[in-house]
């Protein structure tokens, strides 16, 4: 069962014929990968415009919510600064509410006792 040299030639050159093949089949995949890489590169640059489109939005969009914010902050303070003036006018205001109260209850106990006084005095005929 040795191999003659013509079947060793045959499958020698099927060999090669395949080997052909094989590299015509890489070929073939090495430039479909070059044009996929050429694809991949401009979607690339693409994305990089988009992206430069959205900064340019967000410091626009950031921008004006600072400026927004600058207003917010001013009309905020100045409904603090208002709030707090109705504050210490508020209680100034009931502090001397409290003081009226004080020399009002100082008369109601004066013109009770007095009158107490009375009723005992009457019920007794002290008077």
């Amino acid at each position: 069962m040795e191999n003659s040299p013509a079947q060793l030639e045959t499958r020698v050159t099927r060999v090669e014929t395949h080997m052909e093949h094989m590299a015509s089949a890489i070929s073939q995949i090495l430039d479909k990968i070059g044009r996929l890489d050429e694809r991949f590169d401009r979607v690339d640059e693409r994305f990089e415009r988009v992206d430069a489109r959205f900064e340019r939005l967000e410091a626009k969009f950031e921008a004006k919510f600072e400026a927004i914010n600058a207003k917010f902050d001013a009309k905020f303070d100045a409904v603090n600064t208002r709030i707090t003036a109705l504050e210490v006018s508020l209680a100034q205001k009931f502090g001397e509410v409290g003081e009226k109260l004080g020399e009002i209850k100082v008369w109601a106990l004066t013109l009770l006792g007095g009158g107490i006084l009375t009723v005992i005095a009457r019920a007794l005929h002290w008077l």
